[in-house]
């Protein structure tokens, strides 16, 4: 009896750890992937932006970020040139926006969008909702892409009516 009652627990303390390793594989799974949103959360807090890279000029992408703003309401405050790019800046209502063209190729242009409410709450949406206008206005501009492309923006982007 006594070999039997040493080899059960002898078994039981070589199944434990296991069953205690089986266990903490989804809890060790599940803190990865906290850590993992984490990790992105806190990049976009301390990057403090929206990055894209779209294959227009910067001429181009400047003119629909404008025109976007434009449309959306939201003021330019003005821009400064920058090394292989510029830099615009913008407001809407208590929002501070920031967009920055960098002319990587003849034809490629990284867009980097700020917007910051306050001191440290950053608006992730709003600078992805700037870039996925933008981009919409240079699809209508686009020569490649749409040879009518003034009147396309004229139909897809009416006129607000004046206040």
């Amino acid at each position: 009896m006594t070999k039997t009652r040493g080899a059960d627990i002898r078994s039981l303390l070589v199944a434990l750890p296991l069953l205690l390793l089986w266990g903490c594989a989804p809890a060790i799974f599940a803190l990865n992937a906290v850590g993992s949103g984490l990790s992105k959360a806190t990049d976009y807090v301390l990057s403090n932006k929206v990055a894209r890279t779209v294959n227009y000029d910067i001429d181009l992408m400047r003119e629909s970020i404008l025109i976007a703003l434009e449309k959306m309401e939201v003021e330019v405050q003005g821009s400064v040139p920058i090394k292989n790019g510029e830099i615009i800046t913008a407001t809407a209502i208590d929002m501070e926006i920031t967009v920055q063209l960098q002319k990587l190729t003849p034809s490629l242009t990284r867009l980097d969008i700020t917007a910051v409410n306050g001191l440290v709450k950053r608006d992730k949406a709003t600078a992805e909702e700037i870039i996925g206008q933008s981009i919409q206005v240079a699809k209508l501009l686009s020569p490649e892409e749409n040879p009518d492309g003034a009147l396309a923006l004229s139909m897809a982007y009416p006129s607000p009516p004046k206040k």
